[in-house]
């Protein structure tokens, strides 16, 4: 058994936040910690800095072999923007995982989450929906690849998230060298004829333009984000409806800040979302998406920010370190004859 902690760099989290999920790559780990953790990393409890604050985390993956690996934390309480906050990490080699609907396990990590999609698997992470359906798409390496043809994976029946008056998507999206006019990242038809995506297209004057869209059959609600997307580099993209504003986020930055319809007509209950491809087979991608988020709630500048800066560079966003064992015997013990 032992003990580790991960110290979280003040200066990587541009606010205060609140309940903020933390993913933490186990890559970084000591050597002590892949020899104690078990295999799976069921064993894997994590606390606040008193170490009697449990706090609900999914292990996404643990292998003592690679010394690989991904979780995601949910710190409760405050996040602190001006001093470090450290978290503390128990395994003992033996224990097994929390089922998915513990205190703390999986699903309680999601909980302001209505999809979440890791791409190691087709499993929701959030706990709320269907498997992933991969169509012409695969699951490589922990990401979604998408070979630019064919339909792209589906998200089935998302109708109570599109008709709210807040949502949002975020991934992680690596684009190939080969390109269409459009490349598509998100789409859904919630009506004949009305659509809700993101896409990389090809337009007048640039190169890779991100565009989003919310079109109600008359009218196009959203904003083209003029910035040059370099193929064969990972972005992370955000897109947020809250009330009648639209903002996409590129690498933690936002964009110009649209206008949006305040509600969007009720589709059917089985509307999908499509990853990877327009709904209709269509303006296929080239790339890679990992990471996928669907969720029903709004996000401040600063939350966007600081899960970019966590997602895209974890070394410079913590520490991961041993933890000294506690001295039980008094030295007095030791030197005295």
């Amino acid at each position: 058994m032992s003990w580790h902690k991960i110290i979280i760099k003040h200066e990587k989290v541009t606010a205060d936040l609140t309940d903020y999920i933390i993913y933490i790559d186990l890559s970084l780990a000591t050597d002590n910690f892949w020899n104690s953790v078990k295999n799976g990393g069921g064993d894997i409890r994590i606390f606040k800095e008193d170490k009697t604050i449990e706090q609900a985390r999914e292990i996404v993956s643990c292998d003592t072999t690679t010394k690989k690996g991904e979780v995601y934390v949910k710190i409760t309480g405050t996040l602190s923007g001006t001093i470090n906050t450290v978290l503390y990490v128990y395994v003992d080699g033996i224990a097994n995982d929390y089922a998915v609907t513990a205190t703390y396990g999986r699903n309680n990590v999601w909980t302001e989450n209505v999809r979440v999609h890791h791409m190691t698997t087709q499993a929701d992470s959030a706990g709320n929906g269907s498997n992933l359906v991969l169509n012409n798409t695969t699951l490589s390496n922990g990401y979604l690849s998408c070979p630019g043809s064919g339909l792209g994976a589906k998200i089935s029946s998302l109708a109570t998230l599109l008709t709210g008056q807040i949502y949002g998507v975020s991934a992680r999206i690596f684009l190939d060298e080969s390109q269409s006019a459009y490349d598509m990242f998100i789409h859904s038809t919630y009506e004949l004829a009305k659509a809700i995506y993101i896409q990389i297209r090809t337009d007048t004057g640039q190169a890779n333009v991100i565009k989003q869209n919310i079109y109600d059959g008359t009218t196009w609600y959203g904003e083209t984000s003029y910035i040059d997307i370099t193929r064969g580099a990972w972005y992370t993209l955000v897109m947020i409806k809250d009330g009648t504003s639209l903002k996409t986020y590129i690498n933690g930055v936002k964009y110009q800040t649209a206008t949006a319809p305040l509600n969007v007509p009720n589709p059917p209950s089985n509307k999908d979302v499509y990853l990877g491809s327009h709904s209709l087979n269509a303006h296929h991608l080239t790339g890679k998406i990992d990471n996928v988020r669907l969720f029903g709630v709004s996000k401040s500048d600063e939350l966007v920010l600081t899960e970019h800066n966590n997602q895209n560079d974890p070394a410079t966003f913590y520490e991961i370190e041993d933890e000294a064992e506690p001295i039980i015997n008094n030295l007095c013990q030791i030197i005295h004859y």
